[in-house]
């Protein structure tokens, strides 16, 4: 499982939302990356384009 956050998330921090889920979902990974637009920031979704290919081509 790829579990996905932004560090600036201020209704999901990542530090208290997807840090333990990561750590309570075997073999998962955490990708976080940075976004001015806080909780909105999924549309900036391709800074970590090159992480989401990999985790596809491993796991898809």
């Amino acid at each position: 499982m790829l579990i996905v956050a932004i560090n600036q998330d201020q209704y999901f921090p990542s530090d208290l939302d997807a840090v333990p889920m990561r750590g309570m979902i075997k073999n998962s990974k955490l990708v976080r990356y940075d976004s001015d637009f806080g909780h909105l920031g999924t549309g900036e979704i391709s800074k970590i384009e090159d992480e989401l290919r990999e985790f596809l081509s491993q796991n898809g």
